[in-house]
C-alpha cells in the first residue's frame, strides 16, 4: 500500500504572515485578500486551526456605519465568504 502525506496548504491569494518576534520560525497564520471601502475594511486570515476568518474594520470616529457603508461591507462580506466557503 502506497502512503503518501499530504501538506495542508494555504487557499489561494494569502500568504505566510511572519512573526516579527520570531522570524526564524514559520509563521502559523496567513494573510489573505481584504476589500476596502468607504468607512470600513475588511481583512482576511487563515490558519489550519481555524480556517478562514474576516475582520470587518470600520470608521466609528463618525458615529459607526451608515446603511448603505454598512450594505456595502456586507455585500463584500458575502462576496468573500463564498469565494472561501468549504464545500464537501
Amino acid at each position: 500500500m502506497n502512503s503518501a502525506t499530504v501538506t495542508p496548504a494555504a487557499p489561494e491569494g494569502f500568504v505566510q504572515a511572519m512573526d516579527p518576534a520570531h522570524p526564524d520560525l514559520p509563521a502559523d497564520y496567513f494573510d489573505g485578500p481584504s476589500e476596502t471601502g468607504d468607512g470600513w475594511r475588511i481583512e482576511t486570515t487563515f490558519t489550519f486551526e481555524r480556517g478562514v476568518q474576516f475582520e470587518l474594520n470600520a470608521d466609528y470616529s463618525q458615529g459607526g456605519l451608515t446603511v448603505s457603508q454598512a450594505l456595502a461591507a456586507g455585500t463584500a462580506l458575502a462576496a468573500l465568504a463564498a469565494k472561501y466557503s468549504v464545500t464537501d
